[in-house]
């Protein structure tokens, strides 16, 4: 199932949970709305945002992750929902840290992350014979390999430097640490929802205010920001606020090899978690999924919308109360008022849209007659509404409209 990704550029602005809905309001008092349910990730990018507790509860309780940047648009902190333990003995195994189990993770981790930085180099017309001959057998030395990657990389995007300083006040740095904590952040939520402990790693060890198993499962991922990065360096805006949004924007684009198929990123990266969290239950690397090839295919998957038609009994105090009742429900699921009895809400997916289709059904009145229709944004783009000179019902007559993937709000 894919979600949302919010970044937030307006400075000043607030965010606040109305209803089924983020709702982030300008200065000049603009709102802007998005189902909160949807959302997996907000990134805060500008000065003086206020974000309201009902806001962050909402976020938190979907599992979504805020990140927080200062005024450089450099990330500063992250507010992750709470830690959680879903397989007894997954939590058991990972606590106990066996070394052996630990290791066999580390190199399928470091055989995807060669894997994607041999990929990266090749899509620069480069070729690097260290990295073919540590792919092709035995324990992968990932400090040799890190070094003649960044040997052949930053000279081909342009740089001079020959080597990789994250602490170097450099724009490339500083565009790949950006670019690094936002996946990062995705997979510190990854790592929670599947019930892993991020302050116990694989291979990074356990330091103050540190999280290494997010650093072990954002490695075979990290080549996906340097082609990103590679990429940007060709563009005539070479702003932290402009990486921001090419960061933002690949991540709904990029897809990751996945057997037979291919997946988005931000699902990979679901994918990656979930069978580490199977190889510590059954004490086995065989389950840990290879992060797979990063590719520049862009992702075919375009959102539509559900419309709830309906026709409710209000001849009686129960019955409208009843009606009043599924009205509020809808809203309170990120439902749009279309008119007085047709609603509507974007939705990701087919299987998102089947979520919806069952909850509606349990929330109908027994005397309720009520349709559901799936259209594409393609389609509800071609609609047209007619609006008499005497219609006087407001922002009704105004069609809203589809919120993407990752949303830019500035």
């Amino acid at each position: 199932m894919s979600f949302h990704i919010l970044h937030v550029f307006q400075h000043g602005a607030t965010l606040a949970k109305e209803q089924g809905f983020i709702v982030c309001r300008a200065q000049d008092k603009t709102e802007r709305r998005l189902p909160h349910e949807d959302m997996r990730a907000v990134i805060i990018a500008a000065r003086g945002v206020t974000l309201t507790s009902n806001f962050i509860s909402a976020v938190l309780e979907t599992d979504g992750i805020i990140l927080h940047c200062n005024e450089s648009y450099q990330p500063c902190g992250v507010t992750a929902p709470l830690e959680r333990v879903i397989d007894h003995r997954a939590f058991l195994h990972q606590v106990s840290q066996p070394k052996r189990l630990n290791e066999r993770l580390w190199q399928r981790l470091l055989r995807g992350k060669t894997l994607n930085q041999q990929r990266c180099l090749e899509q620069r017309q480069l070729h690097s014979p260290h990295l073919e001959l540590a792919l092709k057998g035995g324990p992968i030395d990932e400090g040799n390999c890190a070094r003649r990657y960044w040997q052949l990389y930053f000279p081909a995007i342009g740089w001079a430097a020959t080597s990789r300083d994250r602490k170097e006040d450099t724009a490339p740095n500083q565009m790949l640490n950006y670019g690094y904590t936002v996946l990062g952040a995705l997979c510190h939520r990854s790592l929670l929802i599947h019930g892993l402990t991020p302050a116990l790693g694989v291979k990074h060890a356990t330091r103050y205010r540190s999280t290494p198993l997010v650093f072990d499962l954002m490695e075979p991922f990290r080549p996906l920001v340097d082609m990103m990065l590679a990429e940007f360096m060709t563009e005539p805006e070479m702003t932290m606020k402009a990486w921001a949004k090419k960061v933002g924007t690949e991540l709904r684009e990029r897809r990751v090899a996945h057997e037979r198929y291919s997946l988005k990123l931000m699902d990979a990266i679901d994918s990656v978690a979930s069978s580490m969290a199977r190889s510590y239950s059954a004490k086995s690397a065989e389950p840990l999924l290879g992060a797979g090839a990063v590719n520049a295919k862009l992702s075919p998957f375009r959102m539509g919308w559900i419309l709830v038609m309906f026709d409710l009994p209000v001849l009686t105090d129960t019955e409208r109360k009843m009606a009043s009742h599924f009205r509020k429900d809808l809203l309170d699921g990120g439902y749009l008022m279309i008119q007085f009895s047709i609603y509507a809400r974007p939705c990701v997916s087919y299987e998102q849209m089947d979520t919806h289709i069952a909850r509606v059904k349990a929330i109908t009145p027994e005397a309720g007659n009520v349709r559901l229709m799936f259209i594409t944004d393609e389609q509800w783009g071609k609609s047209v509404t007619v609006v008499g000179p005497n219609y006087r019902q407001g922002n009704r007559a105004v069609d809203p409209a589809m919120p993407a993937q990752v949303e830019f709000w500035e």
